[in-house]
């Protein structure tokens, strides 16, 4: 909850925007990790 959290208000932000990039790559490579961290 606390890393979407983060990575849904770094979204516009530019300095962390290699970091979203970063997470969704991992998200697509491992969507279970998606779930646990939304669920």
């Amino acid at each position: 909850m606390t890393l979407w959290f983060k990575c849904r208000t770094a979204y516009n932000n530019p300095d962390i925007q290699f970091f979203n990039s970063l997470f969704m790559e991992m998200v697509r490579s491992h969507p279970d990790i998606w779930f646990e961290i939304r669920g």
